[in-house]
């Protein structure tokens, strides 16, 4: 089985935050995979050599990331309508 049920992942508190509310529809479509198929996933499709994220060497446009995320954010901030959006931000 590649999958395990959603009750059963360890950090599937982050499909039940308030602030994100996931509908029982989509909750139910929601199916984190087991830790072996992850990982297959991983070696096939990302690297064979690192087996984390914060091994791979990071893009030269990486490294001004958080300088670009705050000026996404703020272009997002003056663009929504919904003020609960402003409130995550």
């Amino acid at each position: 089985m590649n999958y395990i049920s959603l009750d059963d992942y360890k950090k599937a508190w982050v499909f039940r935050h308030k602030d994100i509310p996931v509908s029982d529809i989509d909750a139910a479509n929601i199916k984190p995979m087991t830790s072996e198929r992850a990982a297959v996933l991983w070696t096939t499709m990302v690297s064979r050599e690192h087996d984390h994220p914060d091994f791979l060497i990071k893009p030269i446009g990486a490294r001004k990331s958080k300088t670009l995320a705050k000026k996404l954010i703020g272009k997002m901030r003056g663009k929504a309508k919904n003020p609960n959006f402003q409130k995550l931000f």
